[in-house]
Order: C-alpha cells, then sequence, then structure tokens
C-alpha cells in the first residue's frame, strides 16, 4: 500500500466516525428539545434526501474538477456546517426556529457527505496498485462499518456523561483530523463522461443503479 492510501484510509476512518458521532448526537439532542421521537427520526431521512439530492450532482463535478478537489471542498463545507450546528444550538432561544435551522442543516450534512463519500471510494484506484485493490476495499470497508458503529456506542455513553456538545466537538475534531489527512492526497483523477449531454451524465448513474439485478448496498453507509 502507497502512503498516500494511508492518509485517505485515515480520513475516511476519521471522517465516518465523526458523522457517526454527529448523527447520534444531533438525533439525541433534537429529541431532548422536542421529546418527539417522530421529530428525531426525521434525522435518518434528511440524510438521506440530502444524499440523493447530491448524488445527482456528483457526476457533472467529478468530470470538472479532480476527485482530490472535491473531497478536501467538501469536507471544508462540512466543518463550517458543523460549526454554524454548533452555532444554532448555543445561541438560538426560539424553539421553533431552531428545529428548522437543523433539519435545514442536516440536508445540507447529508448532500455535502453525498461528495465525500464517492470521491473517497473513487480515489482508491489511483492510489493503489491494481492487485491490491480488493485488499485496499476490505480494510476500508471493515474499519467504515467498525467505526460507523463505534459512533453511536462511544457516544451514547460521552452525551450521557458530558452533553451533545461535547459529542458535536469530538466530531468537529475528527472532522478537521479528516480533512488535514485528505491535503496529503494528491490526484489529478478526473472521471470521462465523453461529452455526453448533462442529463445523460445524470441519467447514466440511476440507469446502473436500477438495470441490475442484484446490488449488494450496506445499511450502514446509508444509516451513517
Amino acid at each position: 500500500m502507497t502512503k498516500p492510501f494511508y492518509y485517505l484510509w485515515f480520513s475516511i476512518s476519521s471522517g465516518k466516525l465523526s458523522l457517526s458521532l454527529f448523527t447520534m448526537a444531533i438525533t439525541m439532542i433534537i429529541y431532548s428539545i422536542t421529546n418527539s421521537a417522530s421529530f428525531a427520526a426525521i434525522v435518518m431521512l434528511l440524510n438521506v434526501v440530502g444524499k440523493l439530492l447530491s448524488s445527482i450532482i456528483f457526476p457533472l463535478l467529478s468530470e470538472k474538477i479532480p476527485l482530490n478537489k472535491i473531497l478536501r471542498n467538501s469536507q471544508f463545507i462540512q466543518l463550517f456546517n458543523l460549526l454554524i450546528i454548533l452555532m444554532v444550538l448555543n445561541m438560538v432561544t426560539n424553539q421553533v426556529f431552531e428545529i428548522i435551522a437543523l433539519y435545514i442543516l442536516i440536508v445540507l450534512t447529508g448532500f455535502i457527505d453525498g461528495f465525500i463519500s464517492p470521491a473517497r471510494i473513487s480515489l482508491i484506484p489511483e492510489l493503489v496498485e491494481d492487485h491490491k485493490i480488493g485488499k485496499a476495499n476490505s480494510l476500508i470497508g471493515t474499519t467504515d462499518q467498525s467505526f460507523a458503529l463505534l459512533g453511536w456506542s462511544v457516544g451514547a455513553i460521552i452525551m450521557q456523561s458530558f452533553g451533545g456538545n461535547v459529542v458535536l466537538i469530538i466530531s468537529l475534531v475528527l472532522l478537521t483530523l479528516a480533512l488535514l489527512s485528505s491535503l496529503k492526497v494528491k490526484s489529478k483523477k478526473i472521471i470521462a463522461t465523453q461529452k455526453k449531454p448533462k442529463w445523460e451524465i445524470i441519467k447514466s448513474g440511476w440507469t446502473i443503479l436500477f438495470s441490475k439485478k442484484i446490488i449488494c448496498v450496506p445499511l450502514q453507509s446509508w444509516i451513517y
């Protein structure tokens, strides 16, 4: 394995743990504000909606912008978004406005993650030798799901002991580490689309998705 791959691996692991902690914390925070399991459950739905929206746009960006730039810029925006969420939680006193603002920011979180995740995965073949791609995918897949689950279990303990703000700050630190690590990943790769019309570029991913009889997508990759 190359050194850039390990930087990418650390970025993925740190970013996944950060997102897992964030999702757990914001879900519990909204529940504590509203005392409603229904309002808390909307967090997952909004996150998925954001990812679906960005999945439409990602093919257009990836044909013009190198993947490592998409990754680092998206992580920077995610970092800024998390700072705004902390500000809303600590400065906004109107409960209705607070919940609406949080919901909007949660959609944005999912939207940005919809750029980060495919950019990371698409970089793997460029950073490792062909005969090691399987090993690299296995390594990343194992740590990815492990950290996703770890965030919920450990995050719940931290939140119970120190509160939601502390969990979000830890998430912020982990996201910063993921961003710093991704800066070490160099790439000039642009996904070629053979000058197809924009609609064809957008439609191609969905065509592949629904044309296959069996596609295994881990549930955690959508939830966390």
